[in-house]
Parts: C-alpha cells; sequence; structure tokens
C-alpha cells in the first residue's frame, strides 16, 4: 500500500543467470571457433606454398575449419537467443511453419545420406586437389545428416522447449560437456598412469621392457610403418590390451553416461516432465556426438571415409539413445521420485556404451592377439555384434519415444 506523496515502486526484474551463462559460454565459444577457423585457413596457405609439404597434409587442417564453421553459427544462435532474453524480448515459441518444416525434412536427410556418401566415395577418385575442395562439405553433411535425423526421429511429436533453452542446450552438448568429459577422462588416465609407473618400478625387468621400446620408437623417427612393425610385437599382450579396454570400455562409460546429460542436471528444480528430460538429453547427446565425430573424421579421405562415416553413425546413434534415456530417468526420478529407474538406465546406458566400445577395442586389437590365419572370426563378429547393438539401441530410441507420446495429454 502507497502512502500520500508516494509513488508505486515497480517490481524489482529477477537477474536472468541462466541467460547471462549462456551468453558467455556461446559467445566465447563464437569466438574460439572464428580464432581457430583463421589460425587453420593461415596454416594451410602455409603449407600450400611450401613445394615440400603434400597437398593431403592439408586435408586434416580444412575438415577441422569446416567443422568449426559449422559449431561457430550454431553457439552463435544460441548467443543471440540468450541476448534477446536478455533485453526482455525473447524468442519463445516455436513458429507452426518451423516445427512443420523440421518434421517433414527429417525423412529427407537420412534419404540423402547415402547420396552423400556416393558422393565422397566418387570424389576419392578425383585426385589431391579433388579431395581437398569437395570433400570437406561432403564431411560434414555426412557427420551432420544422420545426427539431425535420429534427434528428430527421437523428438518427433514429443513437448518441445523453447527455442532458447533448446539452443542452450545444444551448445552444452557442443561445448561444455566435451571438455568436461575430456577434463576427468584424461585425469583419471593420469592417476592410471600413476598407478602403473609405481608397479614398473617394482619390476625392474618390465621397466627395462618399457625403455627399450620406447628408445625403439624414438629412433624410428616418426616413420609409421617402422612404429606399427616395432608396436605389434607389444600389442597382443594382456599387460596392454587390457589396460585399453579397462579405459575405454570401462572408465570412458562411466564418466562420460554421467556428464553427458549435463544440461538436464543443470535444469534440475524446473519440474521438467519425462518427456521433457528425454528430448534434452537427445539434444544434449546430439552436440556431444555432432563435435566428437568432427574430430575423429578429420584425417580420413580416399577410400576409407565411407566406413568411417558409416560407423560414426553408429557412434552416433549411441550417444543420442543413452544421453536422452538417462535425461528421461532424471526427470522421472525428480518428477516421480523413481530413483531405483534412475540407476537402473544409468547402468543401462553404461552398459551399452562399454560393450559398443569394447567391440571396437576387440576389432582393434584381435589382429595382434591371435595370428592372422585364426581372425576370420573375428573380423566378422566385431561388426556383426557392433550392428545388432545398433539395431537393439534404435529399438530403444522408437519405443521410449512412442511411450511418451502416448503418455501427453
Amino acid at each position: 500500500m502507497t502512502t500520500p506523496g508516494s509513488a508505486a515502486q515497480p517490481p524489482k526484474s529477477r537477474t536472468e543467470w541462466g541467460s547471462i551463462g549462456q551468453l558467455l559460454v556461446s559467445g566465447l565459444a563464437a569466438l574460439g571457433c572464428l580464432t581457430l577457423v583463421l589460425i587453420l585457413i593461415l596454416s594451410s596457405i602455409i603449407l600450400l606454398f611450401n613445394p615440400n609439404e603434400p597437398v593431403e597434409e592439408l586435408f586434416p587442417a580444412i575438415n577441422m575449419a569446416w567443422g568449426q564453421v559449422l559449431v561457430g553459427v550454431l553457439v552463435t544462435i544460441s548467443a543471440g537467443l540468450a541476448v534477446l532474453r536478455l533485453m526482455h524480448r525473447p524468442f519463445t515459441a516455436w513458429p507452426a511453419a518451423v516445427q512443420d518444416f523440421l518434421e517433414q525434412l527429417s525423412p529427407w536427410t537420412i534419404l540423402a545420406w547415402p547420396l552423400v556418401l556416393a558422393a565422397g566415395y566418387g570424389v576419392s577418385f578425383l585426385g589431391n586437389w579433388g579431395e581437398l575442395l569437395l570433400l570437406p562439405p561432403l564431411s560434414l553433411l555426412a557427420v551432420a545428416l544422420p545426427v539431425f535425423w535420429l534427434a528428430a526421429l527421437g523428438m518427433r511429436r514429443l513437448e518441445r522447449a523453447s527455442p532458447q533453452r533448446a539452443w542452450g542446450t545444444l551448445t552444452t552438448g557442443l561445448i561444455v560437456t566435451p571438455l568436461l568429459s575430456t577434463i576427468v577422462e584424461v585425469t583419471a588416465t593420469a592417476m592410471l598412469a600413476i598407478v602403473g609407473i609405481i608397479w614398473l618400478a617394482g619390476h625392474p625387468q618390465s621397466l627395462a621392457t618399457m625403455e627399450m621400446l620406447a628408445q625403439r620408437v624414438m629412433n624410428a623417427q616418426g616413420n609409421t610403418q617402422v612404429v606399427e612393425r616395432i608396436m605389434s610385437t607389444y600389442l597382443g599382450r594382456p599387460a596392454v590390451y587390457i589396460p585399453v579396454l579397462i579405459i575405454i570400455a570401462g572408465l570412458a562409460p562411466l564418466i562420460e553416461e554421467l556428464i553427458k546429460p549435463l544440461a538436464v542436471w543443470l535444469l534440475a528444480g524446473r519440474n521438467l516432465t519425462p518427456a521433457q528430460g528425454f528430448s534434452t538429453g537427445i539434444i544434449s547427446g546430439a552436440g556431444f556426438t555432432l563435435v566428437e565425430s568432427l574430430g575423429k573424421v578429420t584425417g580420413f579421405s580416399g577410400t576409407d571415409w565411407v566406413g568411417v562415416m558409416v560407423a560414426r553413425a553408429g557412434t552416433d546413434l549411441l550417444h543420442i539413445v543413452t544421453t536422452g534415456i538417462v535425461g528421461w530417468a532424471l526427470a522421472s526420478a525428480w518428477r516421480e521420485r523413481r530413483y531405483l529407474r534412475l540407476g537402473a538406465t544409468y547402468l543401462l546406458a553404461v552398459m551399452l556404451h562399454a560393450i559398443w566400445n569394447a567391440l571396437g577395442v576387440w576389432a582393434g586389437f584381435e589382429p595382434y592377439i591371435h595370428p592372422l590365419s585364426q581372425n576370420q572370426f573375428a573380423n566378422v563378429a566385431a561388426p556383426a555384434g557392433l550392428g545388432v547393438l545398433a539395431v537393439i539401441m534404435f529399438i530403444i530410441l522408437l519405443t521410449t519415444n512412442r511411450r511418451l507420446r502416448q503418455n501427453i495429454p
């Protein structure tokens, strides 16, 4: 109540800390992408005018530059939406026309994907310059199309978040979760390495073998064929592949499946529905796998390119599905007190991730563990196992989407 002669005080506006954080992360990421693109272009120009450098040495830098352009555009949109919110002019609703367009576009993306793969395979016959000019944009499409299709398929006809929240979630998956996962995984691996060094210190013979191996690799002076020949003697030993299996198929899934749904964790207390948790997890997983795939394909060209792209599509499915179901379980736990479901879902996501990685490690080490004449089964079993697991995860994606749509009023 106001007294005579006094003016009514306007209500204090709430500080939009979430929008401020989104603007800072997105803005810094956009600036970092622009800086990295300029550095990659400059280094490519320098290599281009060096007659002693082969043209194929430019592939990783050019591919990475294209990937950074895509990431930079995505985080710039996120920053723009945060600015609109801070200016009290938020873009709060998806226009119906945009929703309809995305729904209709989704099936065409997966139909276009084989055409992109065929074009990339054909480019490999055009020589180095043809690959340098045409393969980077094709690589970008080959990576982005299955990610978009799988994410759209998983969120089909579910409740949609506001544009700002959706793009903020995508930025978290593109920038924050890969960086945080890398830091935690490197730290954990370093701790295991310290334990290994302490163990070697108590076994002088093993330590001498490691020192001799390191010296032989240094004497190879970067010759990959010589290094591979040296390492092939040791890669089939349990002391080598078991620690790799523990890290890649054990430690990495435990860490990543906890960190990838970070965008969902940040929305705790917002009363997310299970459908919203699932969609938020899918978007976050899509951002994570997009960045990971763009980084993993930079060094590939020629006829191996198609196989790498197909393999990455399977990994895209893995990250989108596991992050989506953990996001769904988190929202269910907060809204319905389903904490036992949360624990079981997290373990399921870790198990799917661990089996996927273990099959990849097996395929890589099996030629060194057993002679080539005994390796025919492994050549078929590992890809077949990955294919079966991909089918299972695809069924999980469709089934979860259908069940959540049935629960929407």
